[in-house]
C-alpha cells in the first residue's frame, strides 16, 4: 500500500491560532521595534491621544460647578480624581475581559490592550488638563498638553525635566513662582530635542507597563478582567497622587476670576461657540507652525 505523501493538514483551530499569532505580531510590531523600543508610529499615536482638549475640559468643569456650586477648586479636583479612577477601572476590566470571551484570541486581546492604553491616555489628558485649569494653567496647544501629561505620569523624573527647562528661562526664580507658573515656564522652555527625549522616555515606560498589564489580561477563565481592572485602578490612583504632588494645593476661586466667570456665566449661543472654537483652533495651529519653523 502506497504511503500518502501529502502533508497532514492543520486543523481549523490550529490555522486560526497561526493567523492570530501573526496578527498579534503585526500589532506588536506597530508599538515596538526589533529591539523593544517604541516605534515612531506608536509615539505619534501616544502624542495624538494627549492633544489639547480645552473645550471638553471647560464643558466638564461647567457641569461640575453647576452641580456643586459651593465646591472650591480643590474639592472639584477631588471629584475629578474619583471619576477618573472609576472610569479607568471600568475600561481596564473591559479590556481584560476580552481574553475570556470565546473566539477572542491573543491578537484581539493584544489589540484591546494597546487600544486601552490609548484610551487611558485620552482620559488622563482630560483629567490632567482639567486639574491644570483649576490650578490656573491653561494648556492651549497640543505640545503643552502632551508635556503636561508626560510630566505628571513620569512623576519626579518628569518634574525634574520641567524644572531644568524652566531654569533656562530668563528671570525664573522658583522661590517666587507657584506650581502653575513654573510648570508653564518649563513647558515653554522645552526645546524640541528635550521634548523628543521626554517622549521616547515616556513611551518606553508606557510600553513596559502595558506589557505587564497585557499579560494579566490573558489569564483565562475571566481572571484577566479582575487583573485588568485592578492594574488600571492602581495606575489611576498613582496618576491622581502625582497630579496632586505636581500642583500642590489649588488656589481659591478669587484667585481664578477669569476661569470662574467662564464656568459660571450663561452659555453662549452655539454659533458663537463654534466661531470662537474655530478661531482658537486657528490660533493653536498658527502657534504650532511657528514652533516648528
Amino acid at each position: 500500500m502506497a504511503k500518502n505523501s501529502e502533508q497532514p493538514r492543520k486543523s481549523p483551530k490550529g490555522a486560526r491560532g497561526d493567523k492570530a499569532a501573526k496578527r498579534a505580531q503585526k500589532l506588536l510590531g506597530k508599538a515596538v521595534d526589533s529591539k523593544g523600543r517604541p516605534t515612531p508610529t506608536f509615539q505619534r499615536a501616544v502624542l495624538a491621544a494627549m492633544r489639547a482638549q480645552r473645550p471638553m475640559v471647560i464643558a466638564q468643569l461647567r457641569l461640575l460647578t453647576k452641580k456643586y456650586p459651593h465646591d472650591t477648586p480643590e474639592e472639584l479636583a477631588q471629584r475629578l480624581g474619583r471619576f477618573y479612577i472609576g472610569s479607568l477601572t471600568t475600561t481596564g476590566a473591559a479590556a481584560g475581559g476580552m481574553g475570556a470571551v470565546p473566539g477572542i484570541g491573543t491578537a484581539a486581546s493584544l489589540g484591546a490592550s494597546f487600544g486601552a492604553a490609548i484610551g487611558f491616555l485620552e482620559l488622563t489628558a482630560l483629567y490632567a488638563q482639567s486639574v491644570a485649569e483649576l490650578a490656573g494653567l491653561h494648556t492651549k496647544n497640543d505640545k503643552a498638553s502632551q508635556a503636561l501629561v508626560m510630566t505628571i505620569m513620569l512623576g519626579e523624573d518628569g518634574r525634574e525635566i520641567l524644572k531644568q527647562a524652566a531654569s533656562a528661562q530668563p528671570g525664573t526664580r522658583f522661590g517666587t513662582l507657584g506650581p502653575a507658573a513654573w510648570i508653564a515656564s518649563g513647558i515653554t522652555g522645552l526645546t524640541e530635542r528635550v521634548f523628543s527625549a521626554m517622549t521616547r522616555r515616556f513611551t518606553t515606560t508606557l510600553i513596559r507597563g502595558e506589557a505587564v498589564r497585557f499579560m494579566g489580561r490573558l489569564v483565562p477563565f475571566g481572571l484577566g478582567a479582575g487583573i485588568g481592572g485592578i492594574a488600571n485602578r492602581n495606575l489611576a490612583r498613582q496618576v491622581v497622587n502625582q497630579t496632586h504632588e505636581t500642583f500642590g494645593t489649588l488656589p481659591q476661586w478669587h484667585e481664578l476670576p477669569e476661569l470662574f466667570v467662564e464656568l459660571t456665566s450663561p452659555r453662549k449661543p452655539k454659533a458663537q461657540r463654534q466661531l470662537e472654537a474655530a478661531e482658537e483652533k486657528a490660533a493653536i495651529e498658527s502657534s504650532q507652525a511657528a514652533d516648528n519653523a
